[in-house]
């Protein structure tokens, strides 16, 4: 396989409105633009020699077939979209506490996913929601 240009976006990139990542799971593309808000690395699922990692198959899958390839690239269409958040003045004095929150919204989508319980599920989404309500510096309570 064909490596990719180092900062070409995929046709499959969560950053693409039209790609096939975006269409196939919304819940990506929400990770992505949580990772970008806080400025946290959002991984592409190209390796950097080309190979395609499973991305279809979780977190876990994706995982396990980048323990396999001896790096991972950083989205590019991440990339463009941090720039771009720099560019309008977004990361000057607070990364840390962006990353951080960053951190916090995925662990909460992640609750959110994978909880089975309305009440955690329930929990989970006003985290979610009061941390995405930050990151875009709008107003909004993180409890914990």
């Amino acid at each position: 396989m064909k490596a990719l240009r180092p900062n070409s976006m995929c046709g499959t990139c969560a950053f693409q409105s039209s790609g096939e990542g975006a269409r196939e799971n919304p819940a990506t593309v929400l990770r992505g633009e949580i990772a970008a808000l806080g400025a946290a690395p959002f991984r592409c699922h190209y390796a950097p020699d080309g190979y395609e990692l499973n991305w279809r198959g979780g977190p876990i899958e994706f995982l396990k077939s980048m323990r396999s390839r001896r790096d991972y690239r950083v989205c590019a269409g991440w990339k463009a979209r941090v720039r771009q958040l720099a560019k309008a003045g977004r990361f000057h004095e607070r990364r840390r506490i962006l990353h951080a929150l960053a951190d916090y919204a995925m662990e909460q989508l992640d609750n959110f996913i994978g909880s089975k319980q309305k009440s955690a599920k329930a929990f989970a989404s006003r985290e979610l929601d009061n941390a995405l309500r930050v990151l875009r510096r709008g107003k909004g309570r993180v409890s914990r």
